[in-house]
């Protein structure tokens, strides 16, 4: 508001002629929903009309920022003089250009008192259409009146040399740009968007119309979620067969239950509390998977334990916990505070991988608690079936004629558990591998911390050949090439050497789309997106292909 405030009163001392300066405060936006409206042979003005209608439409819909429209002509009077009839009548140019500048000047024409009222004089003598000012009347030398039309050839066109231009695919176009505002699901947005549109196609608009997408974010995000969540389930499937080979079939199953559990749990959460489902969230997931098992690993671990040493059924399942319960969370704050810098970051960064730090946090606590009050009771329904089956069986004694058979099953089964739980939980061979392996350690303490620093170095010694990047490379399908000419050069050139560039690429099997650009870009529809400087020797073309991979071969 400064800014404009400061700007506004300098408005003042601009020379005659100049143009209002213009304060765009939204030159930021990203007009993520970008169309190329094309049409059959209507005129400037009919198309005019059109989109105006379609542009309140699309910014009567609630959550959208902005629309803009790009390569519409405004409508101008083009007034050629004569210059034989100017001299025979004599007229100068000069008088001509005076006479129309002071036609719609506003000025105060007074006032006449009638009695009691003052009564103010109005005249009005603005231009309406092209005959008011052909007949604009005007001075001649010799003291005679005559009108504009007797000098000068009056018509209704468009402003020249025009300085955008838009065409897809070869065929006039102009670009309809939408921005959605801050917080809204921008896939929601954009389905809403799309309905309006094809409603008025149907009702408001004439046939021939018709709209193309040139870069449509609802669906990219679709897109990068769907493959997002693609390997997030696949990573939760990967993670649940490692440990039900790892650690039995059942254990895994109740941390592959206790997993999902945590991950649609922080989505409810994230809900609650205005967060978002991108690729940074999603990712986050992925990250922490390891991290959001490791709780559910110690609890069902020490359940299995306690299970062979021979204890009783609820001691079992409850003593691990009350262990282990302060250690773990513990470990879980460490985990969550190892990432709290990220959140509390001031720069681009920060505000990028916010949601990082928030997914992590509420996923790890979530993971500490449903480790001591899930797992517990899936494992109490899982991991001792077998008593339970005997408990019920003695309660059936002598409902049924092979009772006796049953029960002799019963007590087999009994003893063999009971010889289970007699054995030494970690006299098995992966312990026992475990055990020598640090019995070796242990003895040689040099060569051990030796190998260690080796590995490190080795780590920092291979650091330096892994690519550096913020963010991994976007998977587009599209392309935009710039093409720039000397300062000077007429927009016609421009455009006729884009049509055959863009005729050439069209021949490709691997492109679908082209749009052309003439005088500037069209809109950010992309946040990286560079926006060059509007000039008539500048233009761009934006290029679809079959798939990302082929966009990059080319």
């Amino acid at each position: 508001d400064m800014l404009r405030r400061k700007i506004n009163d300098t408005k003042g001392s601009l020379p005659s002629g100049a143009n209002m300066p213009v304060v765009r405060d939204d030159f930021g936006d990203v007009f993520g929903m970008f169309y190329a409206i094309t049409n059959d042979g209507y005129s400037e003005r009919e198309m005019n009309k059109y989109i105006e209608l379609l542009k309140r439409e699309v910014q009567n819909i609630d959550g959208i920022a902005a629309v803009e429209v790009y390569g519409l002509q405004k409508e101008c009077i083009n007034i050629e003089l004569l210059q034989e009839k100017m001299a025979n009548l004599g007229v100068h140019p000069v008088e001509v250009i005076a006479t129309l500048n002071g036609q719609n000047e506003a000025t105060y024409s007074g006032y006449f008192l009638s009695g009691d009222h003052r009564i103010r004089v109005s005249v009005n003598d603005r231009y309406k259409n092209v005959d008011d000012i052909s007949q604009l009347l005007l001075q001649g030398h010799e003291k005679d009146q005559l009108r504009l039309s007797d000098i000068a050839s009056i018509t209704m066109g468009v402003e020249e040399p025009i300085r955008n231009e838009m065409f897809f695919d070869g065929q006039k176009a102009y670009g309809f740009a939408v921005a959605a505002l801050s917080g809204n699901d921008i896939t929601k947005l954009g389905k809403q968007v799309d309905d309006k549109m094809e409603q008025m196609k149907e009702t408001l608009l004439p046939t021939g119309i018709d709209f193309n997408k040139v870069f449509y974010q609802p669906e990219r995000v679709e897109d990068a979620l769907g493959a997002f969540l693609e390997n997030l389930m696949l990573s939760i499937a990967i993670v649940v067969v490692v440990l039900m080979f790892a650690m039995g079939f059942k254990s895994g199953v109740i941390i592959g239950v206790n997993l999902f559990v945590i991950v649609f749990g922080t989505f409810l959460v994230l809900n609650n509390f205005d967060g978002t489902l991108q690729r940074v969230s999603l990712g986050a997931f992925i990250l922490a998977m390891g991290m959001l098992v490791d709780n559910a690993i110690v609890i069902i671990d020490g359940i299995l334990v306690d299970k062979k040493r021979g204890l009783g059924r609820t001691a079992a399942l409850t003593s691990v916990g009350k262990r282990t319960a302060m250690p773990l969370l513990g470990a879980t704050l460490i985990a969550i505070l190892a990432f709290y810098p990220i959140f509390l970051s001031p720069d681009t960064a920060g505000v990028y991988v916010r949601d990082l730090f928030i997914v992590l946090a509420v996923s790890l606590m979530l993971s500490w608690i449903l480790s001591l009050t899930l797992v517990p009771i899936h494992a109490g329904f899982s991991l001792f079936r077998e008593r339970r089956i005997m408990f019920k069986l003695k309660n059936k004694r002598g409902k049924n004629s092979n009772i006796a058979k049953q029960e002799s099953s019963a007590e087999k089964e009994k003893e063999k558990i009971k010889e289970e739980e007699e054995k030494d939980p970690f006299d098995t061979p992966s312990y026992r591998m475990l055990r020598k392996v640090l019995q070796w350690v242990l003895c040689h303490k040099t060569t051990s911390i030796a190998i260690a620093a080796i590995l490190v170095a080795a780590s920092l010694f291979s650091y330096q050949f892994l690519p550096q990047g913020f963010f991994p490379d976007m998977e587009y399908n599209q392309l935009y090439i710039e093409y720039k000419l000397p300062e000077g050069t007429k927009s016609e050139t421009v455009k006729k050497d884009l049509k055959l560039l863009s005729e050439h690429l069209m021949e490709r099997d691997d492109v679908t789309h082209i749009t052309t650009s003439i005088g500037a870009t069209p809109t950010r529809y992309n946040l990286v997106r560079s926006v060059a400087i509007p000039s008539m020797s500048y233009g761009e073309l934006i290029v679809d292909f079959k798939s990302p991979k082929a966009a990059v071969q080319s």
